[in-house]
């Protein structure tokens, strides 16, 4: 029973950190290894890998790079928050 709640822990902390943008199975092996509570623990103070969230949204087509200050901007947008520089009109994603 103790096994099946630290493997069911472990899977929680490997998606919480997939939520972050970090590895799933490094934080998965880590609280198997160690204990959960070094997992969460670690999670709790580490911030989301904010490089590979706007990688994902440009992929997605959900946001796009302002061509003067090189900000996101939402697909839609018609000016840039940032610099009020005019965006030329996009199609749906």
């Amino acid at each position: 029973m103790y096994i099946f709640i630290w493997l069911l822990l472990a899977l929680l902390a490997g998606y919480w950190a997939r939520a972050k943008q970090r590895s799933f199975l490094q934080y998965f092996l880590l609280s198997v290894l160690l204990t959960p509570v070094v997992a969460f623990g670690i999670l709790a103070f580490v911030r989301p890998d904010e490089v590979k969230m706007a990688a994902d949204l440009l992929a997605s087509g959900q946001m796009r790079k302002c061509g003067r200050c090189g900000t996101l901007a939402r697909w839609d947008a018609l000016k840039c928050e940032s610099c009020g520089d005019y965006l030329t009109p996009m199609m749906p994603p």
